[in-house]
């Protein structure tokens, strides 16, 4: 049943109700990427909850400049060695990613600044940590932490200039258009499984394992980060 809040703000802010399985009927999905997905659009148990615990007047918008905003104790924590507290609050920021992906599917509220944020946000929360840490880690982990922070600036730049130039041709820019592509999506992911192994890593003071783990796999996404960029250079 709706709560008291929700009907209230609906009266100004009617939320249209989505259908609560896939429309083409098929059966369940297969992929990481595509669970995550699922999730996002149908599954019920999210819709309940996102409708319960969020309130009306919270748009995903929001919730992604809220993340965003996460950064900056992220990094002060990371700067006087508070590890374990800028883990926890990065493991807030990321799983924000999720919130503000399904209140937007749930709610309808899908946008073309939205989608282009999103992605966005991640690049500074992981960046901004990779930076913070620099001073921390091996020379061979930071060599590749400022590959994923080039690539990083360099892809946003491209996808700026794309969408300057859609502009300029009088074309409809749509959140389809300018969301996260699934290879982005799974780079993310490596990201901040690295992220946090490293912020463990050094938490713990002799984790020297996790830490080369992490490593291995920011290069495994930095490897993606590569490809996302001369994708982005050939299309």
């Amino acid at each position: 049943m709706p709560s008291p809040d929700r009907e209230k703000v609906a009266k100004v802010i009617p939320f249209p109700t989505p259908p609560r399985r896939p429309p083409d009927g098929t059966g369940k999905p297969t992929g990481l990427l595509e669970r995550i997905v699922y999730l996002k659009k149908w599954s019920g148990p999210v819709r309940s909850l996102v409708d319960w615990a969020v309130p009306g007047f919270v748009t995903p918008n929001m919730v992604t400049w809220f993340r965003t905003a996460l950064t900056v104790p992220i990094v002060w924590s990371l700067a006087a060695g508070r590890y374990w507290t800028a883990a926890v609050v990065f493991a807030v920021a990321t799983s924000l990613d999720f919130l503000d992906g399904a209140l937007a599917e749930i709610r309808q509220l899908n946008s073309a600044s939205g989608a282009f944020l999103d992605p966005l946000a991640d690049k500074i929360l992981i960046c901004g940590a990779l930076l913070a840490m620099r001073g921390s880690l091996p020379d061979w982990i930071n060599l590749v932490s400022y590959g994923t922070i080039f690539f990083a600036v360099a892809i946003t730049l491209i996808r700026l200039v794309k969408l300057g130039g859609t502009r300029r041709r009088g074309e409809s820019i749509t959140a389809e258009t300018v969301a996260a592509k699934p290879a982005g999506k799974l780079k993310m992911i490596c990201d901040v499984a690295a992220v946090l192994l490293l912020m463990i890593g050094l938490a713990i003071g002799g984790g020297t394992a996790l830490i080369t783990a992490g490593g291995c796999i920011l290069v495994a996404a930095c490897g993606l980060a590569a490809l996302s960029f001369f994708g982005q250079l050939a299309g």
